[in-house]
């Protein structure tokens, strides 16, 4: 790019740098300096955070340092905090690492489920076992949503106007501590003004600390009160289309902490459809809880009359549970944050605890390094390739041809580590997509089995 300088190559000559133009001070000056900066950012990260250093933060206090040691004697801040660090509501450090499923709190059809989405590792997409027939579907989804439990169901049940997932609250009820009851209706749009609708009544227990489950059966209009009844005849009235489908769920919806911040979230029940004819709201005053007791009467329901079902009815309203889920997914995706915490864990949990090089692998070291001096002393450029971001260069040695490249990182050998060896993350799985489509991918670790699917 015009007026950017070039990195600076291996065997190019040393230059001597005119004050002030932020290039390497000398070796003594560079030290000096250098252990004022490692001095100054521990103690301002002890104080910033009210308590002394401690082996917990260590390697993140080493990670800054080596970015201050690396960029040499510049001047201004080095910013080195992240959006998971700069939020006030980011997960918790209990949920950002690894976690133990209690499957004892989930049915066996959502245990099920939940095991399928550890095996599959970090991998976008719904996971759709589901079965039955064109009139009535056995619900089997499930996904990983990038966020804690308590958000997700708390965006379910918030009301919304707008979008493709409608929602609002026709009732709520008193209920002992921990427990939420609701009456909601749903509305899922697809093109133009076509969309299905839900009528539910919604219950969230937790059976233990780590599970929410969320308990959905469905309802009739004769099932609500006066002023419930109202506010759905003040929806309704606004609906252009002669008839609207109904989804019917009787089943649940179960929000289980998963590794990283992340909420496995589970669907299973029954899904069946309804027909309700529209055509005679322009012949009452729907404004009226009266007149809406008439319009209601005019409702066909196809479950139950198989002479009287249109094609696509339960397909539709199936698509829809699909949709809705999908389109919660949606709103909490966010896999840059998970991958970056993935790789955290393995720099500030896992490195810590590697066992000490065996003489075997002090000694391949060794060897290794050989070259890299030799490298360094010996090698020379291959032609055409001074522009390039790699150095790439060779030498004779005993009467052999020797070639090697060689290039600068800019992160911590930590962190580079962690990108080399953390292989399942969302980004490599979008990857192998990319580039595979289908083919499954399978990522093996000592003692754990992580299979990767699309």
């Amino acid at each position: 790019m015009e007026g950017e300088k070039p990195p600076r190559r291996i065997d190019a000559p040393d230059q001597e740098a005119p004050p002030g133009d932020g290039s390497q001070p000398d070796d003594n000056a560079s030290k000096q300096h250098d252990n004022v900066l490692v001095k100054t950012n521990s103690n301002n990260i002890a104080r910033s955070n009210n308590r002394p250093l401690t082996d917990s933060n260590h390697n993140t206090d080493k990670l800054f340092q080596s970015k201050l040691l690396s960029r040499g004697a510049v001047e201004g801040l080095l910013d080195d905090s992240t959006e998971e660090d700069s939020s006030s509501n980011h997960a918790s450090s209990t949920t950002q690492g690894q976690v133990d499923i209690d499957y004892a709190a989930l049915g066996p059809e959502q245990g099920k489920l939940v095991k399928l989405l550890e095996e599959r590792g970090a991998v976008e997409g719904l996971i759709d076992t589901s079965t039955g027939s064109d009139r009535v579907k056995v619900l089997g989804l499930a996904d990983v949503f990038h966020d804690e439990r308590d958000k997700i169901i708390d965006f379910l049940l918030t009301d919304c106007e707008q979008g493709k997932f409608r929602r609002k609250t026709l009732q709520e009820y008193d209920e002992k501590e921990g427990v939420i009851h609701r009456l909601v209706y749903w509305q899922h749009y697809g093109s133009g003004n076509k969309f299905v609708e839900f009528l539910l009544d919604v219950r969230v227990v937790s059976p233990d600390e780590s599970t929410n489950i969320m308990e959905l059966a469905p309802l009739d209009e004769d099932d609500l009160s006066d002023e419930a009844s109202a506010m759905l005849v003040e929806i309704l009235a606004s609906i252009k289309t002669k008839t609207v489908k109904r989804g019917v769920i009787k089943g649940q919806l179960s929000f289980t902490d998963f590794e990283f911040g992340q909420t496995a979230v589970t669907m299973v029940g029954t899904l069946k459809a309804e027909e309700r004819a529209t055509e005679m709201k322009a012949e009452a005053d729907v404004r009226t809880f009266k007149s809406f007791k008439s319009v209601r009467s005019t409702r066909s329901s196809v479950v139950g009359s198989p002479g009287r079902t249109k094609k696509g009815g339960v397909k539709a309203a199936y698509a829809t549970v699909k949709g809705i889920m999908e389109e919660v997914g949606k709103q909490f995706r966010q896999p840059g944050l998970i991958d970056e915490r993935r790789k955290r864990h393995f720099v500030e949990e896992i490195m810590p605890r590697a066992p000490p090089l065996t003489r075997e692998e002090d000694a391949m070291l060794e060897r290794v390094g050989s070259p890299e001096k030799e490298l360094r002393t010996k090698g020379k450029r291959i032609k055409g390739t001074l522009k390039e971001g790699i150095d790439k260069l060779f030498w004779w040695e005993e009467g052999q041809l020797w070639a090697a490249t060689l290039m600068n990182v800019d992160t911590s050998a930590t962190r580079l580590l962690a990108e080399l060896y953390e292989m399942n993350t969302y980004e490599r799985s979008q990857l192998h997509k990319k580039k595979h489509g289908s083919l499954p991918r399978a990522i093996r670790k000592k003692g754990k089995n992580s299979n990767a699917h699309r």
